[in-house]
């Protein structure tokens, strides 16, 4: 509900002012990555889970009541994605007094031993993605541009930034969302994640 809420005011809100539009935009981002951990999880796309996770994890105040199987699940994706500095801090925070006996028993020793092994190095570089407003290179789970300073959208598909090689929208709210892997999610659903609207692949709008 608070999902389906934030996405109406943010599309109502399209011409108020940058503050109160940002504002509306971050929640929207944050609520939308965590409603799209499951889709990405069934279609194996882990590294796309993890990234989603990992942002979330950055507010997990924001889900006071989910915030240990939030980081429980971030560890198990992070792992399975290679991001095994990503799977220490989220073990690490997970073994706070705070956070330790909500953990469920079933992940407990796996938490465990890599709180244990501690140095895990370096996580891979994400693939880099043109910001559609200056063209500079940028982490493609980055939604703003470090060189313009100006938010960039994302794709209602994968959570990450749009690009402009592959832009589409989605013909029933006309958010923006990258054409491959929008398609790759309608065959497996044929259901916009963002405005809910029955879709199919032949259906995406092309830009």
């Amino acid at each position: 509900m608070a999902h389906e809420t934030l996405v109406a005011a943010w599309r109502e809100c399209q011409g108020c002012e940058a503050a109160i539009l940002e504002e509306l935009r971050a929640a929207l981002v944050l609520l939308h990555s965590y409603i799209l951990i499951k889709p990405l999880v069934r279609l194996g796309d882990h590294k796309g889970a993890a990234r989603m996770l990992l942002r979330v994890c950055g507010s997990a105040e924001a889900f006071p009541c989910h915030i240990a199987p939030i980081l429980t699940t971030a560890v198990v994706e992070c792992s399975r994605a290679g991001l095994t500095a990503s799977a220490y801090d989220c073990a690490a925070m997970l073994m706070r007094p705070e956070h330790k006996d909500a953990i469920n028993p079933a992940y407990r020793r796996q938490i465990e031993g890599i709180v244990r092994k501690r140095n895990w190095g370096e996580d891979p570089e994400e693939d880099q993605v043109a910001c559609v407003f200056c063209s500079a290179a940028g982490s493609c789970s980055k939604l703003s541009c470090l060189h313009c300073d100006k938010p960039i959208p994302f794709c209602l598909a994968t959570g990450k930034r749009m690009s402009l090689g592959d832009w589409a929208e989605c013909p029933a709210c006309k958010c923006p969302a990258n054409g491959q892997p929008f398609a790759h999610m309608l065959a497996a659903q044929p259901q916009c994640p963002l405005c809910g609207a029955e879709v199919s692949e032949s259906d995406i709008i092309r830009r």
